[in-house]
């Protein structure tokens, strides 16, 4: 009855960690597409602006 217990808990906590660093990857990916887009696109319309003139 109890390694049953216990397996199903560190099976429970193992998913919850995987879930967990799973959606602090893609939000931290996220993260750094967005801060890596905004210079970039601050750049290309400075850039067209200057091609515009």
């Amino acid at each position: 009855m109890w390694p049953w217990i216990w397996v199903s808990l560190l099976t429970y906590t193992l998913l919850q960690l995987q879930l967990f660093s799973v959606t602090l990857f893609i939000s931290s990916t996220f993260t750094m597409s967005r801060v890596w887009t905004l210079p970039n696109t601050g750049a290309l319309m400075l850039n067209l602006q200057l091609q515009a003139s």
